[in-house]
């Protein structure tokens, strides 16, 4: 298993930069770091912890995937001067995906949030049939060489969206399936779980001193 980001469980009051020392040196990230004057950096410590938030699909964030007033407003509990459109923030943002994420774990995010999308669409779009266009005075209205004009309905393309939802799912299930094994989720051969060194929450040391 691999994790880039040590998240400490979620654990927002350690200092970001002490269990994650390297990222402090990769741009865009180090710009936080390099403008903090603070002695312990502490200000660039809690940038970094709403900055997983907003963007970690990680199970450890349970911020993530809440709706997104709500996600935001949660971010700025733990730093009310957060602010995703600061120039090296939102640009912490846009790159984390590529730095800090694994081919799993950014597979798993972009199918995650394509599915949230489809399904907000999905309920949102208003389900019409193809009509004739009218024009003020209740007419219906003609191209030039004599055809209705057709004012193209949604319910074809919802209903396909729709028949292709299982294939959709059964895609989803896949990626995360290799999420969850790259997070340590699931039980290895045998039926049992994971242990603690398995999961990588403890360092085996090689003692030969």
């Amino acid at each position: 298993m691999y994790r880039f980001i040590n998240s400490a469980n979620g654990d927002y009051k350690i200092n970001f930069w002490e269990i994650n020392p390297q990222i402090a040196i990769i741009h865009p990230f180090r710009q936080l770091y390099e403008r903090d004057t603070t002695k312990d950096k502490s200000v660039s410590s809690l940038e970094m912890w709403c900055i997983y938030m907003y963007c970690d699909p990680s199970y450890d964030n349970k911020i993530f995937r809440l709706p997104p007033d709500k996600k935001l407003d949660a971010i700025t509990y733990v730093y009310p001067d957060f602010d995703k459109e600061d120039t090296s923030i939102a640009q912490c943002i846009t790159e984390y995906d590529v730095h800090c994420l694994t081919s799993a774990a950014r597979a798993f995010k972009e199918e995650e949030l394509s599915l949230l999308k489809r399904a907000e669409f999905i309920k949102e779009a208003p389900y019409t049939f193809d009509e004739i266009a009218t024009n003020r005075s209740g007419e219906y209205m003609y191209t030039k060489q004599g055809s209705p004009i057709v004012i193209k309905g949604t319910a074809k393309d919802l209903d396909a969206m729709r028949k292709n939802t299982l294939t959709i799912y059964k895609q989803y299930e896949e990626v995360k399936k290799m999420f969850e094994e790259e997070q340590g989720e699931l039980r290895v051969h045998g039926g049992r779980r994971e242990s603690i060194f398995e999961k990588g929450e403890l360092i085996e040391v090689d003692d030969k001193d």
